[in-house]
């Protein structure tokens, strides 16, 4: 008795089966599409955040040379001016000489860096996973087919075009 109601009820499952498929097929190129976007979209976040780092860490940099600029050590200054970490800021002997206000500064820019360290590593893990999409969606269309071709050279356009700004 189960298996004839289950042979009563294949067609349906095929006919599903085929639906389904034939909406992947036909969306395949939305897909790409999507792919696209979500690739652009990501490398673009992190290299904002990447800037943004490199801002804080430049003003770090601005502030220490204002007030250790007096130093007979200039080997040291530029190390220090080059550091992007308050740890190793911290190890300078001289450190201890800065103004309160530059040190908080400093441990401010410091907790803001590990946040946007662990923002832009996640987005790193997204742009992992949308490149498994890609390769996916190209073992699917087929590297060397017209579509895969033209998604690769899309793909190859929009990534290397600039990020719009967001300010």
């Amino acid at each position: 008795m189960p298996l004839q109601h289950t042979a009563k009820r294949f067609p349906i499952f095929l006919s599903i089966f085929i639906f389904v498929n034939t909406i992947f097929i036909s969306c395949s190129s939305q897909r790409g599409d999507t792919i696209i976007e979500l690739t652009r979209q990501y490398y673009c976040e992190r290299n904002q955040l990447a800037k943004t780092a490199d801002s804080l860490w430049t003003k770090v940099s601005k502030g220490l040379e204002s007030e250790i600029r007096d130093t007979n050590d200039t080997v040291m200054l530029r190390k220090m001016l080059s550091m992007h970490s308050a740890p190793m800021l911290k190890s300078f002997q001289i450190y201890n000489k800065l103004s309160d206000s530059l040190k908080v500064f400093i441990d401010e820019v410091e907790m803001k860096d590990k946040s946007l360290v662990n923002i832009m590593a996640a987005i790193s893990f997204k742009i992992d996973s949308v490149e498994m999409l890609k390769l996916q969606y190209l073992s699917k269309v087929g590297t060397n087919s017209s579509k895969g071709k033209e998604f690769l050279r899309s793909y190859d356009e929009s990534y290397n075009a600039p990020c719009k700004s967001t300010k």
